[in-house]
């Protein structure tokens, strides 16, 4: 046998192999709906997810110790078109439109055939199809300019996901101890009651569901055991005598040690993944919940702590095998997504019930196996005030090691979010994050993403009398001729008009997509792992469990506070130009007008620690979060506001004519979400910080982003390190919500795009995701370049 070093490469190696697509998933739910499209559907996803785990392959990979394949192919993606099928034929056949980034291998003739077959079922049944038909025409008509689809809309071909289930409640029950606590409640009800039977409909499919997954679990025993008894190497044979003894025991039962965890945890993340594929399905707080593992297996000698390592390593690879197939002309071409499952590892934060981390050596372990992987696993580093310069100094050099890799958030601030969304302090003080950045509570809150809102858009609208400028249509109520406004007053007024009608469109959609998600795609499995839906036989998606919210992904809000300013000091205060002027000016994209452009342009910027425009950027904020606050969703879930972009600064900045800040039409917007504009930070990594800390984010309860990029040779200094680290103490202190890094040079990024064959594994901070760079179409690689460099 290779040894544990030998064997991580090995692995690695194999999730380089060019990624296929599987079409397991969607023939075998094709099957399914076939042969009960008369029950509820409910019990139609779940025999659904049922004929799948009883069907699908069951590789076990040389090497392997953890195993659970989610596709057919070593490193594979399902195809998903019981959410929207129509994509696959425009970007993946041939002669259809060309993906530039995040591509798999190509179809032959026989493929194309078999997958229009497959996919054709599809038709009429797919939510997007149903959706779309029904959301608001204005709605329809501002796609792409006003809002774009993010974590909550189903044109991007995927599930809502963003969640994290309770897998304690898997740890220490099994899915047998699950079980009980449905037949229980089954016993109690009343089928009288047509609410009841409608429960105990739901509660069937949980059954069902759970029992496939134990099902799919011991489909990977018999395959452990046939490969054992074929096996000459001794050690290689006692492994997979092992692995089948736990693929028999978990997730049927409790784990009682750190493979079991692990293992339990990956059967039941597949199984939910197949069920309902979406991005960001995390792990939750894995350093918290597997400690009572750690400590006993050294204790009784079960494992080593390299042992442990190892396993964790393995497990951050399986995260890897897997990519999730999404539409890149659906989002303009932006290509700026990182193609795989976005399911992050927790690390760090206060134990709950305590106040200070009380499992920093295993959160060192996890650190130390991210180092040794240092793949696309996400990963989220909690700072509370109580952390330990050695954990926090560790958290900064693997982020370092992976060019950014680890994205770093302030307890105190997500807690503070938290409770102002009704948590209480302890269910706060477990927090954790889904991909990109929203906040949940493991097993008790469902807290999902929903679109990204234009506002940038909007203030076009303000200043253009409702019309859009590169559509020339009325998109917003009229509000008036920008020259003629005498006021900062005015044009604040204008923009919160147009913001109030803007908005509501993509709630009714969002609403729609949240009520007809739960019709038509529910989620039995998934909410068998959440407190209260088992209790209410009610789905997590309708209302099942204790807490959820949607937030709506709030993109370019510090372009709008730069142009703000911008009009507040160049035409109000300082009047060098008249509104007129400024306002004829952006109408001609500033060609001609280079003297009013250069004045806008010089105006104080967001990032510089300037008191003028910081506040300007936060009255933005909290305006644009408490409009989003003001609604109720299906489930009685709660609209909350996020400043978080992704990429869609890119592709939205496409589509917006020019902005009072001086940036020209068609350029993007601010990044990460709360980012200052790219290269207009100029005083300094303090004074960015400082500007970024002066933000209301309490009210920002769906999260914000911003991004910071390094030059690597400048923290080659350890007292730079440590510097930094004092750094983020500092931020975390004064409120900072998410941060992250870019520790890499543009040189580099420069060489990479001239020859991506040379740099297939370099990874780089996208948005609240890393990715590698050379799958990143050339719109968003620019964009990386363009941010500004810190120095320290």
């Amino acid at each position: 046998m290779l040894s544990a070093k030998e064997r991580i490469e090995f692995l690695k190696e194999q999730t380089f192999k060019t990624p296929e697509l599987c079409t397991e998933r969607a023939q075998y739910f094709k099957e399914a709906y076939e042969e009960n499209e008369c029950e509820p559907m409910p019990i139609i996803r779940a025999r659904a997810l049922e004929k799948l785990l009883l069907n699908c392959s069951t590789h076990i990979y040389e090497n392997e110790v953890i195993v659970g394949h989610m596709t057919s192919k070593p490193k594979g993606g399902p195809l998903i078109p019981d959410v929207e099928w129509k994509w696959y034929m425009a970007e993946y056949f041939h002669d259809s439109g060309e993906r530039e980034a995040e591509k798999v291998k190509s179809l032959t003739d026989d493929e194309e055939k078999y997958f229009v077959d497959l996919l054709s079922f599809w038709k009429g049944r797919a939510l997007n199809d149903k959706w779309w038909a029904a959301v608001p025409d204005d709605y329809k008509e501002t796609r792409g300019y006003v809002w774009e689809q993010g974590g909550g809309a189903p044109i991007d071909g995927q599930h809502i996901a963003h969640c994290i289930p309770g897998y304690e409640r898997l740890l220490d029950w099994g899915v047998t101890g699950l079980l009980k606590k449905v037949d229980e409640k089954i016993a109690s009800l009343d089928l009288t009651d047509v609410d009841q039977y409608q429960q105990l409909i739901y509660l069937r499919a949980m059954k069902i569901s759970l029992n496939a997954t134990v099902a799919f679990a011991e489909r990977y025993a018999a395959e452990a055991e046939r490969q054992a008894a074929a096996e000459q190497d001794p050690e290689r044979k006692a492994e997979l005598e092992n692995m089948a003894r736990v693929c028999r025991k978990v997730p049927a039962m409790p784990a009682d040690n750190f493979h079991e965890a692990l293992q339990s945890i990956w059967f039941m993340f597949t199984a939910i993944m197949l069920e309902g594929y979406g991005p960001g399905t995390g792990f939750g707080r894995m350093d918290q919940y597997l400690y009572k593992y750690y400590v006993n297996d050294l204790e009784n000698g079960t494992f080593t702590r390299d042992q442990i390592k190892e396993l964790i390593s393995f497990l951050f690879i399986k995260m890897n095998e897997t990519i999730m197939p999404s539409p890149i002309v659906s989002s303009g071409k932006s290509g700026g997504r990182a193609g795989i499952d976005l399911a992050p590892v927790q690390l760090g934060g206060i134990t709950p019930g305590s106040k200070r981390n009380l499992c920093e050596d295993l959160t060192m372990l996890f650190l130390e196996a991210e180092d040794e992987v240092m793949l696309q696993e996400d990963m989220v580093f909690f700072i509370h005030n109580t952390i330990s310069d050695t954990i926090l100094l560790k958290g900064l050099e693997v982020a370092k090691h992976g060019k950014g890799k680890i994205k770093f958030v302030p307890q105190e601030t997500i807690i503070t979010q938290m409770m102002n969304a009704g948590k209480t302090f302890d269910e706060a003080s477990n927090c954790a994050l889904t991909a990109c950045f929203l906040r949940t509570v493991p097993g008790i809150s469902h807290d999902v993403g929903g679109d990204f809102f234009n506002v940038p858009m909007v203030l076009e609208m303000a200043l253009n009398n409702g019309v859009c400028r590169a559509t020339g249509k009325q998109f917003g109520p009229a509000t008036g001729n920008a020259a003629d406004f005498t006021s900062y007053e005015e044009v604040w007024q204008a923009f919160e008009t147009q913001l109030e009608a803007a908005l509501k469109p993509s709630i009714t959609a969002m609403g729609l997509y949240m009520k007809m998600s739960g019709e038509m795609l529910p989620n039995p499995l998934l909410s068998s792992l959440y407190e209260g839906c088992i209790e209410s036989g009610t789905d997590v998606v309708d209302g099942g469990t204790l807490y959820s919210t949607i937030s709506v992904w709030c993109s370019g809000i510090p372009t709008v506070g730069d142009s703000l300013a911008a009009l507040k000091k160049v035409v109000f205060e300082d009047k060098l130009f008249t509104m007129a002027e400024v306002m004829e000016a952006i109408d001609h994209n500033f060609e001609g007008y280079e003297p009013i452009q250069r004045a806008l342009l010089n105006a104080p910027k967001y990032g510089n620690d300037v008191d003028f425009v910081d506040d300007i950027v936060n009255d933005v904020l909290v305006r644009v979060c408490d409009e989003c606050m003001k609604y109720h969703c299906h489930g009685n879930r709660l609209f909350t506001g996020a400043g978080g972009a992704i990429t869609s600064n890119i592709s939205l900045g496409w589509r917006t004519g020019a902005t009072p800040d001086g940036r020209k039409a068609g350029e993007p917007f601010s990044e990460g979400g709360m980012s200052p504009y790219q290269g207009r930070n100029t005083e300094g990594i303090t004074a960015t910080m400082q500007s970024i800390c002066k933000m209301n984010y309490g009210n920002a309860i769906g999260g914000s982003v911003t991004n910071v990029k390094f030059d690597p040779a400048n923290l080659d200094d350890p007292s730079k390190l440590r510097r930094l680290a004092a750094l983020l103490r500092l931020y975390c202190a004064q409120g900072g919500d998410i941060i992250q890094f870019n520790f890499i040079d543009n040189e580099t990024l420069k060489k990479a795009m001239e020859h991506p064959e040379q740099y297939r594994d370099l990874l780089v901070r996208v948005a609240t995701y890393s990715a590698y760079f050379s799958n990143l179409s050339r719109a968003v690689q620019e964009e990386i370049i363009s941010r500004t460099v810190e120095t320290l």
